[in-house]
């Protein structure tokens, strides 16, 4: 009897050693994945807000604004993610869409959003070709950290207001 009690303990370890293995690699698939509908999702939308706000058509521009809030309230509840770039593409087409839709973009605001849109779409594709150097390189900035940062960036205190509601979606 403790010989099978013995061989039935190591089966149920070595099963669970195997499931639990294969987790983390079928999670880093998932992100992948998510990583890549986000990036192709804010494509799409970047374009389709780029027309709609030089034609100032407010129907295209809430659907744009749908889209990308779908996308992003349907990742909420996920932990952080080793395509952060990906996700803030989505973020970035939000602020210039909110701009457009208000009627409310400074020329200013506009430059910074193309700055910010070009530097989030060169490390969303840096992260997907190498997504372990993301992983590593990335590190949690806290508030004030990330506040500072806009700052140095030339970010005005209403961008940064308006990003941070944003970021909290």
């Amino acid at each position: 009897m403790m010989g099978l009690r013995g061989v039935l303990v190591v089966s149920a370890l070595y099963v669970s050693t195997v499931c639990s293995a294969q987790e983390p690699n079928t999670a880093l698939k998932d992100d992948l994945s998510l990583a890549k509908s986000n990036q192709a999702l804010a494509q799409e939308l970047w374009v389709k807000n780029r027309d709609a706000c030089m034609t100032r058509d407010t129907s295209v521009l809430a659907e744009v604004m749908r889209s990308a809030n779908k996308q992003l309230h349907a990742q909420k509840a996920l932990a952080a993610s080793a395509y952060p770039g990906c996700r803030q593409m989505l973020s970035d087409v939000l602020f210039i869409n909110g701009g457009c839709y208000t009627g409310k973009l400074s020329q200013g605001e506009l430059d910074r959003s193309r700055t910010n849109w070009e530097k989030d779409s060169a490390a969303c594709s840096t992260q997907i070709e190498n997504p372990s150097a993301s992983s590593a390189d990335s590190e949690v900035q806290s508030e004030a950290e990330w506040e500072a940062q806009q700052r140095r960036e030339g970010a005005s205190e209403d961008d940064i207001k308006t990003m941070k509601a944003i970021r909290a979606l």
